[in-house]
């Protein structure tokens, strides 16, 4: 599958999301300047399932992280996604929190990463995992891995 064929809208994935699938797992997040613990997080969200990431969009991201973000558009954090191995499908998702996403693809498992905890997580994202029979996985902390280190670091 090429890369390009891997980005999509959240109301064009394949018509089986209507189902809850056991071999999707969710990745949500901003995902701005791409990093090894991403990309460890997309490589242990594998284990679950096939991984469908679902990335907040520029505006969402301003709002989240602040002025001068994000660093990369949506559309080149989206092609860097898709480049990976394990990805399966990449797509926008336009509002800050991500419940919408987690209800319309009706994962399996929805995965993020070490830097949430069950209470950090936003109540409204739990209850949809919840609605939807999703297992939450929150992947461990390897290493000290962040955007906004490095972006510090610069």
């Amino acid at each position: 599958m090429s890369n390009r064929n891997k980005l999509t809208h959240l109301d064009s994935l394949p018509d089986y999301i209507l189902q809850p699938r056991p071999d999707v797992a969710l990745v949500t997040g901003v995902f701005d300047i791409l990093h090894v613990g991403h990309v460890q997080l997309i490589e242990a969200a594998s284990q679950h399932g096939m991984v469908w990431v679902g990335i907040n969009g520029d505006r969402a991201v301003k709002w989240l992280k602040g002025e001068g973000r994000p660093v990369n558009t949506y559309t080149d954090r989206a092609a860097m996604l898709a480049a990976l191995e394990h990805v399966s499908a990449v797509f926008e998702i336009v509002d800050t929190r991500v419940d919408g996403a987690i209800r319309a693809v009706k994962p399996a498992y929805w995965i993020k990463g070490g830097d949430y905890t069950l209470e950090t997580l936003d109540k409204h994202e739990v209850q949809a995992a919840n609605d939807v029979g999703a297992c939450i996985i929150l992947f461990g902390r390897v290493g000290d891995y962040s955007t906004t280190k490095i972006l510090q670091r610069l």
